[in-house]
């Protein structure tokens, strides 16, 4: 008997471990900034991008009180490395002609029980183009009073484009895993 015990808790255990593998975290991080008003300064927050095997994106800063996980499609991480891409060149056009703008980007927003998650895009350039940023809005998919702004400035964004772009990447490698382990664990 007691060795069906241990026989029982050891495949639950393997299956728990696998449930909880259905995510693969990016490998690398980028960062961004957010304004704190009590401080009255510009904090650093690490940016990480993880995956699930449905090909999902998620894009996390650290730090803070309640996980913000902004989440993209596959079709949505494409078309938000395009314009985080675009965001670049609008940075060097602001710059050259000193301009002074707020453009929304893109919205990847979803609803789901009377509560919107996702991310949002907007360019900003201020000080006459001196000061260029993609301002990354997340809204949590769990959590409603979960969310976060962050400023990244064209290196950061260049950052998360390599990151978004390592995504699919992840997803392939972690199909193969859990395959690998359905094979095994049959």
């Amino acid at each position: 008997m007691r060795t069906i015990k241990a026989s029982l808790l050891i495949l639950f255990l393997l299956v728990a471990s696998s449930a909880l593998a259905a995510t693969k975290t990016v490998e690398g991080s980028t960062t961004g900034k957010v304004y704190n008003e009590l401080l009255g300064r510009w904090i650093e927050k690490k940016i990480t991008v993880y995956v699930d095997n449905k090909g999902n994106t998620y894009i996390m800063p650290s730090d803070t009180v309640l996980p913000v996980r902004g989440v993209l499609t596959s079709a949505e991480r494409r078309k938000a490395i395009a314009l985080l891409e675009k965001s670049l060149k609008w940075s060097d056009t602001a710059r050259k002609n000193k301009l002074e703008t707020t453009r929304k980007l893109g919205l990847f927003m979803k609803s789901f029980d009377y509560r919107e998650y996702g991310v949002s895009l907007t360019f900003f350039s201020a000080n006459k183009g001196k000061q260029t940023n993609v301002i990354l809005h997340l809204k949590d998919f769990e959590n409603m009073f979960a969310e976060e702004e962050l400023y990244l400035d064209p290196k950061e964004v260049k950052g998360l484009i390599a990151l978004l772009k390592r995504a699919s990447l992840a997803v392939k490698k972690l199909k193969k895993e859990a395959k690998k382990a359905d094979e095994l664990l049959r």
